[in-house]
């Protein structure tokens, strides 16, 4: 039997405060989990900073390639923190269409097609640094959805499953890419009329509080491959390594930034989200996610 419904309200609202700061006090994720809820749900409303075209090469010689260089600037609340630089290689990992997607998307697809600029670091760990996916082909209108689309692996990325590692062996400092999974649901959307042109349309969205499905964009960089949780091993693609000693310190420093502690396993959580409110998710989206706002605020490709 449920509990009743002001049981209910009591447990969603300790489930959901029940997200502390490892290795500090405590503090409810309410305010930072709607607002990166929000960015990763897939919202077709959301604004994405788009790729200088002075600051990148262009993506149709990027996702020509499955070698090169990525470089991210990253900020922490606004502050420059200096860069991630890693090498992506196809031909050493045998995944030359994922290496040539991450190039791509480092680079910047023209023409508001999207990329990595302007993407959050979600998840932290003193074992990994994630940086979550992003949207394509949203902003651009049709050019931007067809640059997107040219890209390796297309809008969904699914072809990017042919290419995943199946030893779950990893080293220190491997970058992995995110694999799709799946698209999702029927019942993970939503549709609503919408005047375009004078004339009416029917606009498909994520439901809210949908996560997004992944798309072949989200990274995985491991930090201490032998503490690696083994559902991060799987549905990964290895593209390439951080060999730089710096981009390797300050990776080490994010992954110790103090961060939402992860209270999947708590009684109270699980007992609210198996009520099935939406907002049960707000809260598993604060878990491991840093206090501070971590941003690439630009991406290149070499």
């Amino acid at each position: 039997m449920w509990p009743c419904m002001s049981s209910r309200r009591g447990v969603l609202a300790i489930a959901i405060s029940a997200a502390t700061v490892a290795g500090g006090g405590a503090r409810t994720p309410h305010a930072r989990a709607d607002e990166e809820v929000e960015q990763q749900t897939g919202l077709e409303s959301e604004q994405v900073p788009q790729q200088d075209e002075t600051d990148s090469v262009s993506s149709s010689s990027a996702s020509a390639r499955a070698k090169g260089t990525v470089a991210f600037s990253i900020a922490v609340d606004e502050e420059p923190k200096g860069d991630i630089t890693f090498e992506v290689s196809g031909d050493g990992t045998r995944a030359p269409l994922a290496a040539s997607r991450v190039l791509a998307l480092g680079a910047g697809i023209p023409d508001g097609g999207g990329g990595y600029r302007g993407a959050i670091v979600d998840n932290v760990d003193p074992a990994f640094v994630r940086i979550g996916q992003r949207r394509l082909g949203t902003l651009g209108g049709a050019a931007g959805a067809a640059a997107a689309a040219a890209v390796a692996g297309g809008l969904s990325g699914l072809d990017v499953n042919a290419e995943v590692d199946k030893a779950d062996t990893f080293s220190d400092f491997d970058v992995l890419l995110i694999a799709p999974t799946a698209l999702g649901e029927e019942g993970d959307y939503e549709e609503r009329l919408v005047a375009r042109n004078g004339k009416l349309a029917t606009e498909r969205n994520r439901a809210k509080g949908q996560p997004t499905p992944p798309n072949g964009t989200g990274l995985l960089f491991v930090l201490n491959a032998s503490a690696l949780p083994d559902e991060l091993k799987r549905d990964v693609v290895r593209i390439g390594r951080v060999t730089n000693k710096e981009s390797q310190a300050l990776l080490l420093a994010l992954g110790n930034l103090p961060r939402f502690e992860n209270n999947e396993e708590s009684g109270f959580f699980q007992t609210a989200k198996s009520i099935g409110d939406a907002r049960a998710l707000v809260a598993q989206s604060a878990f491991n996610r840093p206090l501070s706002r971590v941003k690439v605020v630009k991406s290149t490709a070499s």
